[in-house]
């Protein structure tokens, strides 16, 4: 156990003095540096020199463990500590002579590889972090309430060879690399991650989660490589688990996208040219970012024989249009052959569109109507029509613009509801500003359009701050006469309509008790209404936040009657 005395006065001086000698070639670290002004140290060796000046003699290198524990110490001192691989991958970083007869046998560990394929990265996806240091918790106990899964694999690893203490760190060490655009990590697996360890946590994943890599070659390299490291004696389960935590990082932080895994020993990376068009056309084929184009569906039947269904994307989503034609195509393989619904609404936002250049500034809501259904068919391709069309009789999907002017932002968030046979579209929006959009929503000002009669009935159709009309807490709070004239038209134009079903479109829900009162409310006073439902990304936009209720209670506090959900993690 390192002496908790050991100061960081008492580090600086060790390094000064590693700096006026010679390292003993048996302390020399192969597998961590400690990162100091552009030099490198072995952290272990660092550490029981320290100890000289802290308590009077060199610490026992037996006294204690390297890795998680000698990194974690050092780094609550406020150094820096990274592997060895990726001091290969910083240029100029290490300046240590080359072994040029080792250079000529090529292998897994080749610098130049990782290199490249950084390289590669930063052509395809623009600036990439190297080492970074994502901020989950590592240990399992934080995992018991918050992820069965997660925890259950914890439990499989303990068991195995009854090691309890893996876990030990209180963060995710250093990752390999953070590409920023897209926000996913990607990882460079050498031979030591293929395990018997490895292999026992793939085989317990949930089929839901969504990987970036090829996950039955990846057990098959553990069977056939079956890598040990005994040094400590349970690395294998720190490395094991500590990859578990960087697969499940889309779901421990909706934030992030899933994880890729490159295996360094799959080919000779250094060959390609990142400069070559062939090439980074063969690297993205080595390297499919499944989580661009891919998704796993899961289907949730609430209630029995549902005439609504909604699309719930789990964590941040752009509106990209690519992106929501996949998620449609995934929803229309998941119906099976005897579920047909009524109404398939999507969030707010599903799509984000630009106006062109020359009507930018315009306020006229006729103008970005005539853009959104543009975008809308664009989507709704006649082929993907006429697959949804077999389950689904309308589909609600969210269209929003925005334009920054100066310090301002100019709004306008606007509803399709398109039925899906006759590809006959009508269009609302939200009418009921934020505080903060007030003097820049463009409104929907015609209350009316958000009443549609169908062949299935009478629907009222909000844009998401348009449920807020129905809270009473916000009726209270309210002191502008526009406002209050907004709300008391809506009412009035809701009663008389006499919907029986209501059809919400928020951006983001986390909490489950959001709308509660406002849905109680429009039960209240519009006794119509039967059935409502509301969808919306399942994620907290704020930062370093996590959502505040589970997935479970948003789903059921948001609607009534018989739902059919399609859940998505939208990377």
């Amino acid at each position: 156990m390192i002496p908790r005395n050991i100061t960081r006065a008492n580090i600086l001086k060790a390094l000064k003095e590693l700096d006026r000698g010679v390292i003993p070639k048996i302390r020399i670290s192969k597998k961590f540096l400690l990162v100091y002004k552009n030099k490198q140290y072995p952290p272990k060796y660092v550490i029981s020199l320290s100890n000289r000046y802290a308590n009077g003699k060199e610490l026992d290198c037996s006294l204690f463990n390297g890795g998680d524990e000698t990194n974690s110490y050092l780094e609550a001192k406020g150094f820096k500590v990274i592997s060895v691989q990726a001091s290969n991958i910083f240029p100029g970083v290490c300046d240590a002579p080359r072994n040029t007869k080792a250079q000529k046998r090529h292998s897994e560990r080749c610098c130049d590889c990782k290199k490249v394929i950084i390289e590669m990265l930063r052509k395809i996806y623009g600036e990439v972090e190297i080492n970074p240091k994502i901020n989950i918790s590592a240990k399992a106990e934080d995992y018991k309430s918050r992820n069965k899964d997660i925890f259950s694999i914890y439990n499989a690893l303990k068991a195995y060879r009854g090691s309890a203490n893996f876990d030990r760190r209180k963060t995710l060490p250093r990752c390999d690399i953070l590409v920023k655009n897209g926000n996913f990590l990607v990882e460079l697996d050498e031979s030591q991650h293929f395990t018997k360890l490895r292999e026992i946590t793939l085989s317990k994943y949930p089929k839901t989660l969504r990987i970036s890599y090829d996950f039955e070659k990846w057990k098959q390299l553990c069977e056939e490589i079956k890598a040990k490291d005994s040094d400590p004696c349970d690395r294998d389960e720190a490395r094991a688990w500590y990859d578990v935590l960087r697969d499940f990082l889309s779901v421990i932080d909706p934030s992030f996208g899933p994880t890729i895994r490159i295996y360094l020993g799959s080919t000779k990376w250094c060959d390609l040219d990142p400069n070559n068009q062939d090439d980074i056309d063969c690297f993205k084929k080595l390297v499919k970012k499944k989580h661009n184009n891919e998704y796993s569906c899961t289907k949730i039947k609430n209630g029995d024989d549902p005439k609504l269904a909604r699309i719930i994307l789990k964590g941040p989503w752009k509106g990209d249009r690519e992106l929501a034609k996949n998620v449609l195509e995934s929803v229309a393989g998941a119906f099976s052959k005897k579920e047909c619904v009524d109404f398939l609404i999507t969030c707010g936002a599903f799509l984000t569109f630009d106006l062109p250049e020359g009507l930018i500034g315009s306020k006229d809501i006729n103008i970005f109507i005539k853009a959104a259904e543009k975008e809308c068919k664009q989507l709704l391709s006649k082929k993907l029509r006429d697959k949804l069309s077999k389950f689904v009789k309308y589909i609600t999907i969210g269209v929003d613009y925005r334009s920054i002017n100066g310090l301002q932002s100019l709004y306008c968030e606007m509803v399709a509801i398109v039925e899906l046979k006759t590809n006959k579209y009508y269009w609302t929006g939200k009418s009921y500003p934020t505080t903060t959009q007030e003097t820049t929503l463009i409104r929907f000002q015609d209350l009316k359009s958000h009443f549609i009669s169908t062949s299935e009935g009478k629907v009222m159709v909000l844009g998401c701050h348009d449920l807020n009309i129905f809270s009473k807490r916000g009726k209270s709070v309210t002191q502008k006469e526009w406002k209050k004239k907004i709300r008391k038209d809506f009412y009035k134009i809701a009663k008389k309509m006499e919907p029986e079903i209501v059809l919400h479109h928020p951006h983001t829900t986390d909490y489950k008790a959001t709308w509660t009162s406002s849905w109680k409310e429009i039960v209240r006073t519009i006794p119509t209404v039967k059935k409502y439902v509301g969808a919306g990304l399942y994620y907290n936009p704020k930062p370093n936040e996590e959502v505040t209720s589970t997935l479970e209670d948003v789903l059921d506090g948001n609607r009534r009657g018989s739902t059919l959900d399609f859940v998505f993690d939208s990377g």
